[in-house]
């Protein structure tokens, strides 16, 4: 993690005491179905939650960082940060320029779909809201990243038609898709 801002540093190292917290809390901590009781479970799970904070705001933060390693060995990319924005915040998940000026925008999704083979109702609206943020802005490069496999085949099968021009990339493999 050398080529980390000090914000993106401080993002990270923070999500990684999270869950050295964490380690620490299960390995010190049992609950055991045999010997706990509804209450003990209820601590250990609210104790647990507790450390965790919203999980969901590291994980997109990770992704993040997958998506800016991604453009940085793609375009040559000015330097950004991504600990700028934070996580969940309106707008563009990514909104940089290239060292030329050229505009590089990216919406991500961490999102596992809810169905086998499809979204759910609630992940379609929101990703779709994500294409119409894309569609709308103008850009010379724009990017949909995705972090899970199923996501992105379900983005190739039945939703990349949606964002024409617009690359589709899953972030674990570098796997890329344009309509």
């Amino acid at each position: 993690m050398d080529e980390l801002t000090t914000g993106e540093r401080s993002y990270a190292e923070q999500s990684l005491k999270t869950l050295a917290d964490l380690n620490n809390f299960l390995s010190t901590h049992a609950c055991c179905i045999e010997t706990s009781s509804p209450r003990d479970l209820y601590q250990h799970l609210a104790k647990v939650k507790l450390i965790l904070g919203n999980l969901n705001l590291s994980v997109s933060f990770a992704g993040a960082l997958m998506a800016k390693h991604y453009l940085m060995g793609k375009l040559p990319m000015s330097c950004f940060d991504i600990a700028r924005k934070p996580q969940g915040a309106p707008g563009l998940d990514i909104d940089a320029r290239t060292i030329d000026g050229a505009r590089v925008v990216a919406e991500l999704k961490t999102t596992d779909p809810y169905l086998i083979n499809d979204l759910g109702a609630a992940q379609k609206t929101e990703f779709r809201k994500d294409f119409e943020k894309l569609r709308n802005v103008q850009a010379e490069h724009k990017f949909f990243f995705v972090t899970e496999a199923r996501t992105f085949q379900t983005m190739k099968k039945k939703y990349a038609r949606e964002i024409p021009g617009i690359t589709v990339v899953l972030l674990t493999t570098g796997d890329e898709h344009v309509e």
